[in-house]
């Protein structure tokens, strides 16, 4: 089971966005009312919020590999792709200081970056040597997430 707490609505009060298994997705308010669930195609290992050239959106990394993007505010689907390996985990940091925050998806292999229209602005293979050389990099990016 996955969580993330955030704003997803801006009535200034953050929500809670858990995913899991079996394959579900809930959303509760501050009081801890469910006000959202949907069914998902896999299990949810990885869930955030981001902004996308749509408008603000839900992230969720699958246990098999699936990179599926919703709707904040009807939960449909607006993007969908195989990253062939489970996501374990959801970024955002201004990673090319345009001002602009990035998203990074990990998987087992690899560390994906993608921009707001949800392109791929670069891939790296998480190899052991690249994490030995780059582990200060990669604990940055998260320091920058918060």
């Amino acid at each position: 089971m996955c969580y993330t707490l955030n704003d997803i609505n801006d009535d200034g009060k953050k929500e809670i966005l858990v995913g899991g298994r079996p394959p579900f997705l809930m959303i509760m308010n501050h009081d801890l009312n469910v006000i959202a669930t949907k069914g998902t195609k896999a299990s949810i290992l990885a869930i955030m919020d981001a902004e996308t050239q749509w408008g603000k959106a839900i992230l969720i990394g699958c246990r098999t590999g699936l990179f599926w993007v919703l709707d904040v505010n009807t939960l449909r689907e607006i993007f969908v792709r195989d990253l062939l390996e489970p996501i374990t985990q959801f970024l955002r940091a201004d990673i090319n200081k345009d001002g602009q925050s990035e998203i990074i998806i990990s998987n087992w292999t690899r560390l994906h970056i993608i921009n707001k229209a949800l392109a791929r602005i670069a891939a790296f293979e998480a190899k052991p040597e690249w994490i030995k050389k780059h582990w200060c990099m990669m604990l940055i990016l998260m320091a920058l997430q918060n």
